[in-house]
């Protein structure tokens, strides 16, 4: 910061600092000015702040137009009558909460969420070493992301942070994990693994 004879610049910057006029470029020149620890500085804006909250008191109340009142009484009822957040807008499930089920030997699968409006169920598969799922076809959407380990799926090996989506009507051949995996699985409501047809 330039200082001049008589402290002039100093304290035009501080006022304008302090009324937020200063450009950009030159806020930021002020404040590092500042942080340079100038008591000089300091010393102006200290009462250059006083004056602008000073000036923002002394204007006197000012009753608004009617049709500017009616208008925000209008909007405020508006907002009043909106409905609230119902208290049961979260669903959470904990990580030792919940029901595991085994559905082939070696693969369990806990549900987290069904949504309804949407007809999708969302779970979490947990695949044992070793563990696999026959061949089967999609009846609806599958969405797959391996959380932990790995996953092999039509002859290509997934791990964690990988997402494969099967269409409606796509086939699985053997699926399977060698060493274990975790899976978060969202699918059609009601799905149900079908038969791979054989060749």
């Amino acid at each position: 910061m330039k200082h001049t004879d008589g402290g002039t610049e100093i304290s035009g910057q501080a006022s304008l600092y302090a009324l937020g006029a200063l450009p950009t470029g030159e806020i930021r020149d002020f404040e590092a000015h500042l942080e340079t620890g100038c008591e000089e500085c300091a010393a102006e804006l200290e009462p250059a702040r006083f004056v602008v909250a000073a000036l923002g008191l002394a204007a006197k109340p000012q009753e608004p137009p009617a049709h500017i009142r009616e208008r925000l009484l209008q909007r405020l009822a508006q907002a009043s009558a909106a409905p609230s957040v119902p208290t049961n807008s979260f669903v959470t499930i904990r990580a030792q909460e919940g029901e595991w089920r085994e559905v082939f030997k070696g693969v369990t699968v806990k549900q987290l969420f069904a949504d309804q409006e949407r007809g999708t169920v969302t779970s979490l598969f947990r695949v044992g070493p070793g563990a696999h799922i026959p061949p089967h076809n999609h009846a609806g959407l599958e969405q797959c992301l391996i959380l932990e380990g790995d996953f092999s799926l039509n002859g290509e090996v997934y791990g964690p942070g990988d997402f494969t989506c099967a269409m409606q009507g796509s086939a699985h051949d053997l699926s399977y994990s060698k060493s274990g995996a975790l899976l978060l699985i969202v699918a059609a409501a009601g799905y149900r693994m079908s038969a791979h047809p054989t060749a």
